[in-house]
C-alpha cells in the first residue's frame, strides 16, 4: 500500500495505475468507502446509510453491479438480475425461486404481451387474476381468479 503525493492510496501497485482507496468517511451512523482503478478514473462507491447498504458507480447512473461471480447476479440499468449478465425486468432470476407471499398491484391499463414461450400474471383494473401466456408466439389470456 502507498499514498501517493495526490493523496491517492494505491493497493498492491507503486504506480497510479492499479487499486486505490479515493476516500473513506464516517458520520454517526453513515459510512461510504470508495474504491477504483487509477487508470480508469471509474470508482464504486460503497455507502451504509441507516439499515441500506448501497453499491453504485460514482461516475455514473446504470452502472452494473456484479453481485456474485459465476452466473451470481448483476444490475443494469436498474434491473436486478440473479444468474443472468443482461436481466431484462425490474427483477430477472435465472432459475426457480422461493418466496413466501407474492403480491400483485392492480394495473390500470393491461400490460404488453410477453415475450415469445415467456407467461405473465397480473391483477387487473377490475381486480381480476390473469395469466397470459404466450407461447410459440400465439398468446392467450385466461382469468385465473375473479373479485366479486
Amino acid at each position: 500500500m502507498r499514498i501517493d503525493s495526490s493523496g491517492n492510496v494505491l493497493i498492491g501497485t507503486t504506480s497510479d495505475s492499479g487499486g486505490r482507496l479515493k476516500s473513506f468517511s464516517a458520520n454517526g451512523n453513515d459510512m461510504s468507502l470508495i474504491l477504483g482503478r487509477a487508470d480508469t478514473n471509474n470508482f464504486w462507491k460503497f455507502n451504509h446509510a441507516g439499515n441500506d447498504l448501497r453499491i453504485y458507480n460514482e461516475a455514473t447512473s446504470g452502472s452494473n453491479i456484479l453481485l456474485g461471480v459465476d452466473n451470481g447476479g448483476i444490475v443494469e440499468a436498474n434491473n436486478v438480475g440473479i444468474a443472468t449478465a443482461i436481466p431484462e425486468t425490474k427483477l430477472d432470476v435465472n432459475g426457480t425461486c422461493t418466496s413466501e407471499l407474492l403480491q400483485l398491484k392492480r394495473q390500470e391499463s393491461t400490460p404488453s404481451e410477453p415475450n415469445e414461450d415467456r407467461s405473465i400474471i397480473y391483477m387487473d383494473a377490475e381486480g381480476d387474476i390473469k395469466v397470459m401466456i404466450n407461447v410459440g408466439g400465439t398468446v392467450v389470456t385466461r382469468t385465473l381468479a375473479t373479485f366479486g
